[in-house]
């Protein structure tokens, strides 16, 4: 039987991402090991055997050497016929600890979630992190990205063998699918929402890239205008209580609900009628995703992931890096037009269906055939 070493962040980013993927492998034959740090305690099914490591988000952080140390000896053990790394920090310490078992045949891939440099990114980012993904590209057999601008650096600046494109992570559309109107308003009503209430939602983490200043900002142009406004923030982290306290300054409180992690995300999609996301660089943004395979319109800044989404005007409308002025007009003009919102609610589902889980799991499927 083959066996697979896959490396990831958390056991939360694989259970909300990666279970389709195990599956695969393991209806494939493969015997399945799984290396991720326990930040959930979540249950993970089709794994053989589960190793929990640390993963800082820092990659400078000291912790990282024992990771590293760890990865190798479990590789060392285990004599794996493919390794399969996700996500910077395991991306780096995996293709590191796998350099040996490669030698001896051992394939390594590494599914790239969105480079730290980009068009764009401070030029920190490109003296930092681009060195060390050129030189790990050496080690790398395949180098999987998920939008155009990712997919081009990989296949012409870095040394691996090969660059795949595949569409993202997918999004089941059995469980993200629109709603009838009837059962939006049953929803609001459960989760306490007015049916005349105008909803925007931003899925994300609160970390500084996400840009969620840029959002009270504009909430604050937008609140006299229009206050039936409610704006929903799904998601937690280290910045939250800084927003939360920005927000109070700027009276906005009553504009705004700190949803926290949910499990319920389709529904808090479902009674919402316009997404949002301000943030400075994504790799495909499932949270978007999401949105469009529930009929919702996207406002969003211009970046690499959201570019591959959203064509302005059609399914939403992108705005300059941090224009205030930009993505408040963008707002208003969903704001003020329901019959707009709903057209570009059902642009945004045929631009999504590129997108569902069945594709990218059989984009990643031939991958995978390559390395067998």
């Amino acid at each position: 039987m083959k066996k697979v070493l896959y490396i990831s962040t958390s056991d939360i980013h694989i259970s909300f991402f990666h279970i389709p993927y195990l599956k695969w492998l393991k209806e494939k034959g493969y015997e399945v090991h799984l290396a991720t740090e326990s930040r959930g305690n979540f249950k993970i099914p089709y794994v053989d055997q589960f190793f929990h490591l640390t993963f800082p988000r820092s990659p400078f952080s000291l912790t990282n050497y024992s990771t590293l140390k760890e990865l190798k000896n479990i590789i060392y053990e285990n004599n794996y016929d493919l390794i399969h790394c996700h996500n910077p920090v395991p991306g780096v310490l995996g293709r590191i600890a796998a350099n040996q078992s490669r030698k001896k045949g051992t394939s390594v891939l590494y599914t790239v979630h969105g480079y730290h440099f980009y068009k764009g990114a401070p030029i920190k980012n490109w003296i930092i992190y681009f060195p060390v993904e050129f030189l790990l590209s050496k080690i790398t057999d395949g180098i999987i990205t998920m939008n155009h601008e990712d997919y081009n650096l990989s296949k012409n600046k870095m040394l691996n063998k090969s660059s795949y494109l595949i569409p993202g992570m997918g999004v089941d559309p059995n469980k993200y699918k629109p709603v009838s109107k009837t059962r939006k308003d049953s929803l609001r009503k459960k989760y306490g929402y007015h049916t005349d209430e105008i909803i925007l939602l931003y899925i994300a983490e609160f970390i500084p890239r996400k840009n969620h200043k840029l959002v009270l900002l504009a909430l604050s142009e937008l609140k006299n205008q229009f206050p039936e406004l409610k704006m929903l923030f799904a998601g937690k982290g280290i910045t939250m209580n800084e927003i939360k306290t920005s927000a109070r300054k700027l009276g906005l409180e009553n504009m705004i609900d700190f949803l926290g992690f949910r499990s319920d995300i389709p529904d808090i999609i479902h009674i919402s009628d316009v997404g949002i996301s301000t943030s400075k660089h994504e790799g495909l943004p499932i949270g978007i995703l999401q949105e469009m395979f529930c009929e919702l319109p996207v406002v969003a800044s211009i970046e690499r992931g959201h570019n591959e989404l959203i064509d302005s005007g059609i399914n939403g409308f992108l705005f300059p890096q941090n224009d205030l002025k930009r993505l408040v007009e963008s707002l208003q003009i969903l704001l003020k037009d329901q019959k707009r919102r709903i057209e570009m609610g059902r642009k945004s589902l045929e631009k999504a269906q590129m997108f569902s889980l069945i594709n990218s799991l059989r984009s990643m499927a031939e991958i995978y055939k390559l390395y067998n």
